[in-house]
């Protein structure tokens, strides 16, 4: 019973603080960083250039980065990326 007691504690806490660093990890708009915008940017047309390109029209840390940038950056971003969104 002990043992039931202590797994159960540590799964919820598991899953509170996993789900705190997720949501850190998405609010901090790493997208300056990303290793697969810069796959992108060197290689376009590749498998994961490609990927990174499509996913970016639905993922919420990109939008939170672009809408967080300056009206200058964006546009720069629009043109590089051909993004029309946000």
């Amino acid at each position: 019973m002990y043992r039931n007691i202590c797994y159960e504690s540590f799964t919820k806490d598991f899953l509170y603080y996993s789900s705190f660093f997720i949501l850190h990890f998405i609010m901090s708009h790493n997208c300056s960083n990303c290793k697969f915008r810069a796959h992108y940017d060197a290689k376009p047309q590749s498998l994961l250039g490609r990927f990174w390109r499509w996913h970016i029209n639905f993922c919420p840390g990109w939008k939170g980065y672009f809408t967080s940038l300056s009206d200058e950056q964006k546009a720069e971003l629009r043109a590089k990326y051909h993004f029309t969104k946000y």
